[in-house]
């Protein structure tokens, strides 16, 4: 296949593409407010259980140091690490879907 063949391939390739129509946007709940409030109500409740998780893992760090157990202490440091993770992950689905989805409030 040379250049020219290519170029034709190409344009015409635009030409039928330009036939194909775009539709204008449309919220994919149809209006329901169930579906914008489970995920709106979500979001939050995984940021809160992860902050939960964050205070139960520094209490296991500092009942396994008191208590001269430190796999008690490892098991909180990586609670915390995985809190902290989801915290972020959390955050993050927060912005996104605050911005991107304008349904949800």
């Amino acid at each position: 296949m040379d250049a020219n063949s290519a170029i034709v391939v190409a344009s015409r390739t635009v030409d039928v593409l330009a036939l194909v129509p775009n539709p204008a946007p449309v919220d994919p709940t149809g209006g329901s407010e169930g579906v914008s409030f489970l995920i709106s109500s979500a979001k939050y409740i995984v940021l809160i259980v992860c902050g939960i998780v964050g205070v139960v893992a520094g209490a296991l760090i500092a009942i396994g140091g008191a208590s001269k157990r430190p796999d008690t202490a490892d098991l909180g440091k990586k609670a915390l690490l995985c809190s902290f993770v989801g915290i972020v992950v959390a955050g993050v689905w927060i912005v996104v879907t605050n911005t991107t989805w304008t349904f949800v409030a």
